[in-house]
């Protein structure tokens, strides 16, 4: 697909450059003439002025249409807005109610001097979640709302996989993290000037079903080692959101521990599986159902739990199970990095992972953890992990060792040369617009 990322751009910086010498009165004079050809165009004019002027900082808007539910891709945009504060006026815009306070809670990331803005909207006023699905070309794009905030800022970051939002900012970075939908409605991705993908699992994926190359490789940032390290336990961990839908298949980790119970009866472990959760989650009643009508006394369930008590729970067990993507042919079902896997492995845990998506990137099969395909195979490997400490220790080793090329002074580095090389597609004094205050 033909990417038209930089016309916004090179029109607007011509259109500054041949103003230089316009008095400020000409200056808005002028705004109002591009504004009668297009909205945006004549607030882009004033604000890149205002740069090449060194008046102000750049003003970074961040989207994140699900920044109400505690999650992977939340922590990724959160990271983004906290490492860019120090070099810009950073806002974070969600749909629903949140705090900063709560985000700190879950996430520990520090976000005084972001703005966190809450921004309704009117299609979906009446549902707890946005689900593109619901929309068609037949009515009006109801993003519109949020691409018109987007033209009051120098550079615009959707970080919601949500391809049927139009940029109008001067420069504008759209993180995929994975291209679920097709391009049938609405389709904007094309002229976002720069695309960051965080796994080559989905920049294989950015090409097969959008048809576009991404621009930037970002690995997701990692900080969930304790410093105050517990004894391991025998203790099984699982992380992840419990999805209404099952697709991070919590359920069938169950059964497979189950099936672990029953054909290795003398094991001592338990298995901990941790994971946000709305309120009357019909497949957490299923799990916690399944688990109460066979019995099974060594599987424990935790919802919603803080930050401290997560890191706790990493520092203390010693296997992971990530097995999203198991028996399924949708390719966005399937596991598109794997964040908590390698927040297990910086805690020295052995991951034992589904292998297909991103989880392969990360986890280097009989070395620093185990690929499955199965349930039997998932339990078979676990078992052998628990009769071989040798093996367990040995690849604990290998597994700390492989998640330290995923931590937040490599994503801040590489986040920084990203955004300096925006910076210069924009014609902005680098030297001066990235000293922190």
């Amino acid at each position: 697909m033909h990417r038209e990322k930089n016309y916004r751009l090179n029109f607007i910086k011509e259109e500054v450059l041949q103003s230089s010498k316009l008095k400020e009165n000409e200056l808005i004079k002028k705004a109002k003439i591009l504004e009668k050809k297009e909205f945006a165009w004549g607030i882009n004019f004033l604000n890149l002025w205002e740069l090449y002027s060194l008046k102000r900082k750049p003003k970074i808007l961040i989207y994140d249409s699900f920044l109400h539910f505690i999650g992977g891709a939340q922590r990724y945009g959160l990271t983004v807005a906290a490492v860019l504060q120090d070099y810009a006026d950073v806002d974070i815009v969600s749909n629903f109610e949140i705090s900063k306070d709560k985000l700190f809670q879950w996430y520990g990331l520090n976000l005084d001097k972001c703005n966190l803005i809450i921004k309704k909207i009117s299609f979906f006023k009446n549902d707890k979640t946005i689900n593109p699905n619901k929309i068609s070309l037949r009515q009006d794009n109801p993003f519109d709302e949020i691409s018109l905030m987007s033209a009051n800022y120098d550079i615009f970051i959707n970080n919601s996989n949500l391809e049927m939002l139009r940029p109008l900012s001067i420069y504008s970075l759209m993180i995929v993290h994975f291209p679920e939908r097709r391009a049938f409605s609405y389709f904007f991705p094309n002229i976002y000037n720069s695309i960051i993908y965080v796994s080559n699992h989905t920049k294989i994926w950015l090409q097969n079903r959008w048809k576009l190359k991404g621009d930037y490789l970002l690995y997701p940032p990692i900080e969930m080692s304790n410093k105050f390290k517990a004894k391991k336990e025998n203790i099984i961990l699982s992380v992840s959101r419990f999805e209404e839908g099952g697709s991070k298949k919590q359920l069938e980790m169950v059964k497979a521990f189950h099936s672990l119970n029953q054909k290795y009866p003398s094991h001592n472990w338990h298995f901990l599986l941790i994971g946000g959760s709305e309120p009357n989650n019909p497949y957490l009643k299923e799990i916690n159902d399944y688990i109460n009508k066979n019995q099974i006394s060594n599987i424990n369930l935790k919802t919603n739990i803080s930050l401290k008590e997560l890191k706790e729970a990493y520092s203390s067990s010693s296997i992971f199970w990530h097995i999203c993507g198991l028996n399924q042919k949708d390719p966005s079902r399937v596991e598109h990095f794997g964040m908590t896997t390698v927040e297990a492995m910086s805690n020295s845990l052995v991951p034992l992972v589904f292998k297909g998506g991103g989880q392969k990137e990360i986890v280097d099969d009989k070395i620093n953890g185990f690929h499955v395909k199965s349930k039997l195979e998932l339990a078979d490997k676990t078992f052998k992990l628990m009769s071989d400490i040798s093996l367990m220790n040995k690849m604990s080793k290998e597994a700390l060792k492989k998640s330290e090329m995923y931590n937040f002074d490599n994503f801040k580095k590489n986040l920084l040369e990203i955004y300096k090389t925006i910076l210069k597609e924009m014609k902005l004094d680098t030297g001066f617009y990235l000293n922190k205050e």
